[in-house]
């Protein structure tokens, strides 16, 4: 994964962290993978026909897939720290 990816995945990390519901979260890191994917093929538009394209294809969908399970993790993590968190300040210890 690229530089470029890699921002990409830690803007769908750190948008998705925020959301407080899952189809908030998808949404979040559907839209950055496909934003990644459009900047990609707009900076390839000159080489489009001489190009691979199962291979860039599967490379873009490898990589947005990557994006957005990143943002998948990023909301299962919140939703993780948040239930541990609200367990452990609990001043009564549950059953």
């Amino acid at each position: 994964m690229g530089s470029i990816a890699g921002a990409f995945f830690l803007a769908a990390f750190a948008g998705a962290l925020f959301c407080r519901r899952i189809r908030t979260a998808a949404i979040a890191g559907a839209a950055t993978a496909l934003l990644y994917a459009l900047l990609v093929l707009i900076g390839l538009w000159n080489l489009l026909a001489e190009a691979n394209l199962p291979y860039l294809l599967g490379a873009l969908a490898g990589a947005s897939a990557v994006i957005f399970a990143g943002a998948m993790l990023a909301f299962a993590l919140r939703r993780g720290l948040a239930w541990l968190i609200g367990r452990l300040s609990s001043r009564s210890p549950r059953p």
